[in-house]
């Protein structure tokens, strides 16, 4: 609503205005009740920036004025409040066709431009325009004190007060920008044009971006007081308007997790709207949204905010869509927004989530957005064609002896085949290939295969057969290791492979702390690929499973001692 002028000398006073719409058995009409405290002997008038009046549709605007307190001002009959009232004895009426700003009763004005072009190239929601904006508009005939309808619809520039600061042209000039993006003005003189201009510093562009194409050309029309006679549009596209893409917006694997294709794993979204608010949800469906395709999600959605633990966001996921807002109240922050979700990571190389910051939200075709923002969550699908091992099937971790102080230890890998067998014979080669980084920094390795009958005996680490590996080759961070002759990898058994590094670089040791020269250092999150390759040719093997798993770092005595003990030299 408009603001009141309470008289000719005083300021414009913000009114706290409310509307009410028809219920079915009370009240049976629509009303506007305008809340406000005046003195006796003042004058007082209220402006509206427009009604909309369709056809053969006839309007009584009745005006009560209403004393003392009311908890609020209450419509609970056609003409019942909560307080003493008195009614005005005037009521104005409105037909369907008078006035009417249809092509049959309006005519095109000569002209209507903007200088410069408010969209001469695509501007980012809520930008100050960069110039001096002027618009003008002319017409045939000229007519007393016309008044001029300006609507910038959705487009905007955001009209302000300085609009209509000229008091030598105008008689009265009344600007709205809430919500709506209109002036309206009656020129103190006979005229056939209009000009308004004003500086670049308070000139905006809206703070959103409208969903209809449509509300986005400006209108203008000039009445003579009791008809529209002139209206001409100005062509704005939806497109020149563009969202807030600066904001951050990260979407990442937990360090916890996996990122390899298939894997279950948990997602972390992080979101900033710094300068930005989520407002009362309940009263404009304002929310924050991210959109993601080709993944299944495992597990309803958790939020938090950074250092802000007490805030009260909601946050629901379902359809590939979460869904993130205020119920009750206006937030905006500068800290970080978090989000976590449990997933089924694609096969894809990588998929994109998309954020979108409504600041209105009626339908999906009825809202307004402010922050839209791209981030891609990368995928290791390095092996996603090929049969994984079961993960309950797969550990690996470095194995620190109790008969040890440093922190470097073999390599154990704890496997179990799903299908398929690894065997060496004269004619061909199946082989187990480990990728780790801190591979590269050593060229001698001591790599053991164990046997187990059961389960039972692998964890307890008794009854097996222990042989060395046939051969292994060395890659970069490549290990590739050929199992005993004797020992065939099978799916009816439990494996473990023991490797241990001997002769670091001192470069690696360097690189990664050691404290000795042997064995592999406990980091945490490091990420080891565990490859299994069938016996098709050494040349070009068939890859029968894969696994990818993090080392985490081990800080107690071991449960189990080795029940080998090396004693190693550089």
């Amino acid at each position: 609503m408009g603001s009141i002028s309470i008289s000719t000398t005083s300021p414009y006073t913000n009114a706290v205005c409310t509307r009410r719409l028809p219920v079915s058995g009370g009240f049976n009409a629509y009303a506007i009740l305008v809340d406000f405290d005046a003195n006796a002997g003042q004058d007082v008038k209220c402006y509206f920036p427009e009604f909309k009046i369709y056809s053969n549709l006839v309007v009584q605007a009745e005006f009560k004025l209403v004393y003392g307190d009311s908890f609020p001002p209450d419509l609970t009959s056609n003409k019942q409040y909560g307080s003493v009232f008195r009614t005005t004895s005037n009521s104005l009426s409105f037909s369907g066709s008078t006035p009417d700003m249809s092509s049959g009763y309006v005519t095109t004005m000569n002209s209507l431009s903007e200088s410069p072009n408010f969209y001469s190239a695509t501007t980012t929601v809520s930008s100050t325009f960069s110039s001096t904006y002027t618009i003008t508009g002319t017409w045939s005939i000229a007519l007393s004190t016309p008044f001029i309808y300006l609507n910038y619809m959705k487009a905007g520039p955001v009209p302000a007060v300085s609009f209509c600061i000229d008091s030598n042209i105008f008689y009265e000039c009344r600007v709205y920008n809430n919500r709506l993006n209109l002036v309206v003005a009656k020129l103190k003189s006979s005229a056939s044009s209009f000009s308004m201009s004003r500086g670049s510093m308070d000139i905006l562009y809206p703070s959103s971006q409208w969903s209809t194409g449509s509300d986005f050309n400006g209108y203008a029309y000039i009445s003579n007081g009791n008809q529209w006679r002139y209206s001409r549009s100005v062509s704005r596209s939806q497109s020149s308007l563009a969202p807030i893409s600066s904001n951050s917006f990260l979407v990442y694997t937990d360090s916890m997790s996996s990122s390899r294709s298939t894997f279950r794993s948990t997602v972390l979204i992080s979101m900033n709207i710094v300068g930005r608010t989520l407002f009362k949800y309940i009263d404009t469906g304002s929310k924050l949204t991210v959109a993601f395709s080709g993944i299944t999600q495992k597990s309803s959605c958790q939020i938090w905010v950074q250092y802000e633990p007490t805030v009260e966001l909601i946050c629901v996921v379902a359809a590939n869509l979460i869904t993130i807002y205020s119920e009750r109240a206006d937030y905006s922050t500068s800290n970080n927004i978090f989000v976590s979700l449990g997933i089924v990571n694609p096969s894809s190389a990588s998929s994109t989530f998309t954020m979108i910051l409504y600041d209105y939200y009626f339908s999906s075709s009825l809202y307004s957005v402010v922050i839209s923002k791209t981030a891609t969550l990368t995928i290791d699908n390095s092996y996603f064609t090929n049969t994984a091992f079961d993960k309950s099937r797969v550990s690996m971790y470095p194995y620190r002896s109790r008969f040890t102080l440093t922190a470097n230890a073999p390599l154990r890998i704890r496997f179990k085949l799903s299908s398929s067998s690894v065997t060496y014979a004269a004619t061909y080669s199946g082989y187990f290939s480990v990728t780790n980084t801190q591979i590269s920094y050593s060229t001698k390795f001591l790599c053991f295969f164990r046997q187990y009958a059961t389960y039972t005996a692998l964890d307890q680490q008794t009854e097996y057969i222990e042989m060395k590996a046939d051969s292994y080759t060395v890659s970069g961070s490549y290990l590739n290791i050929v199992p005993p002759k004797s020992m065939s990898i099978s799916s009816s058994y439990y494996y473990e492979l023991v490797v241990m590094p001997i002769g670091i670089s001192a470069g690696g040791c360097t690189a990664h702390g050691c404290a000795s020269q042997s064995g592999f250092q406990q980091s945490n999150f490091e990420t080891i690929n565990f490859l299994a390759y069938s016996s098709s040719g050494p040349s070009v093997p068939t890859l029968v499973n894969s696994q990818s798993q993090a080392l985490y770092k081990y800080d107690g005595p071991s449960m189990i001692g080795l029940q080998e003990i090396y004693v190693l030299c550089a």
